[in-house]
């Protein structure tokens, strides 16, 4: 059932959560812009330190302005025929950035969260709930896993992005226990996950199936 209705046409409140979404960052933004200093930690380097600062409105505001391009994105994006399955990742997405936004919100105001640590948790849970929504897209230019081979036969695309969802799972399933790890090793790791399971590994199985299914003519 939660693939036919994913996969079917765009009702009006499957607009609801990313509309929340966007409500909520901005209300947020507004909520810790009056509690701000003048001048706020907007970035922070590998050892967790703050190596950037700026001012009051990028501390507030940068997550919500980011926040409402890609919902106008992801919007256009649901004319698509992966469009409510788009606006499932806009929603998605959205829970994502508004905890970016609250990190950086509560560390303007003296509350020490380990910032890296954070994020990865962040990213932990965004490709978990990736890795559900990816296998039940249709094939499209937009989401998913895409590149020629999947794009060119219906089957490459199913068998590709079907592995690509055990592999955002998997990503995700790894990066819980990098968080704790030393911030370098963290970075350094998690990249290589990252690289490894959601970018190589896709793809070389879509171009070897494709291969084979040629093969067979």
């Amino acid at each position: 059932m939660g693939k036919l209705n994913l996969n079917g046409p765009v009702k009006l409140t499957d607009y609801i959560l990313p509309v929340l979404c966007f409500i909520a960052s901005w209300a947020i933004g507004g909520w810790f812009y009056s509690q701000m200093p003048a001048e706020v930690p907007v970035h922070w380097g590998l050892n967790g330190q703050p190596d950037r600062f700026g001012s009051r409105f990028e501390g507030a505001f940068a997550v919500p302005i980011i926040l409402t391009l890609l919902t106008i994105m992801f919007a256009f994006l649901s004319r698509t025929r992966a469009g409510r399955l788009m606006l499932a990742c806009a929603w998605i997405t959205g829970l994502f950035m508004i905890a970016i936004q609250y990190v950086i919100g509560i560390n303007s105001l003296g509350v020490g969260v380990d910032v890296g640590r954070f994020v990865m948790l962040s990213m932990a849970g965004l490709f978990l709930a990736l890795g559900f929504i990816v296998p039940m897209m249709p094939q499209n230019r937009w989401g998913g896993f895409r590149n020629s081979y999947t794009l060119s036969d219906m089957r490459v695309w199913q068998s590709t992005n079907k592995l690509g969802g055990r592999m955002l799972l998997l990503t995700g399933l790894l990066i819980i226990p990098l968080a704790f790890a030393p911030p370098l090793v963290s970075f350094v790791a998690s990249f290589v996950v990252i690289t490894v399971c959601i970018v190589v590994v896709p793809m070389f199985h879509s171009m070897k199936h494709y291969r084979q299914l040629k093969g067979q003519h």
